[in-house]
């Protein structure tokens, strides 16, 4: 065998193994710390549908939030006056209805009488 044509055989050995070693190399399974491909997502502006002040703030900024989880809280000073205001009316109109229907007995007992 010719020395030229041994030369060509080992030059080719040589890049089939270099071939088949970069080939294999690529297939080994590394733990990847990176994800290709891109992400979605959308802004989302929350709000209290009535103005107030700030009491409490439970999450922070990019933190994940559960579904229906409260956000914030607002100072509610005025509205549980309201809440005692509405109470103690509805307590009045309850005592008024007594003495009302009090009032219709009693003129329902006279009027029987008088027949």
């Amino acid at each position: 065998m010719p020395l030229a044509h041994r030369t060509y055989r080992v030059g080719l050995l040589i890049a089939l193994v270099s071939a088949m070693a970069v080939l294999v190399s690529g297939c080994s399974k590394q733990a990847s710390t990176s994800y290709q491909g891109y992400i979605e997502g959308e802004f989302v502006y929350v709000a209290s549908p009535v103005a107030g002040r700030l009491d409490r703030l439970t999450v922070r900024r990019g933190e994940t939030v559960a579904a229906k989880a409260p956000l914030f809280a607002l100072e509610a000073v005025d509205e549980a006056a309201a809440q005692r205001q509405a109470q103690q009316q509805y307590i009045a109109a309850q005592a008024q209805m007594w003495r009302n229907l009090r009032h219709v007995e009693a003129s329902w007992r006279l009027s029987r009488r008088l027949k």
